[in-house]
């Protein structure tokens, strides 16, 4: 069986309740043993696998820039920042033209 564009939680969720609830245990001789032959197997496609490290990467990035806050920051303090007229007059006029 493949599964496509499923996060690690979810895998984790069935073998968790597959592991709780017994599924293909076979009581032998007062233990519970897993037969191998009866084990269910899970087949996770490439793309999915993609799909996983770029999810783990934009959850390790950071939130903030801080490279790009410092250098702002530093242009601030050295009264070297500028903003184009034009951006803020844009800015400006599609918040008050907006209708809410």
């Amino acid at each position: 069986m493949n599964i496509d564009k499923i996060g690690q939680k979810a895998v984790d969720a069935y073998v968790q309740k597959t592991q709780s609830s017994g599924v293909n245990k076979v009581p032998s001789q007062g233990t519970n043993e897993v037969k191998k032959s009866d084990q269910d197997a899970v087949s996770i496609s490439q793309a999915a696998k993609e799909m996983q490290e770029v999810q783990k990467a934009v959850r390790d990035a950071p939130d903030v820039r801080e490279d790009k806050v410092a250098e702002i920051k530093k242009q601030i303090q050295d009264g070297t920042y500028r903003v184009p007229a034009e951006a803020v007059v844009e800015k400006l006029l599609s918040i008050f033209t907006s209708e809410k």
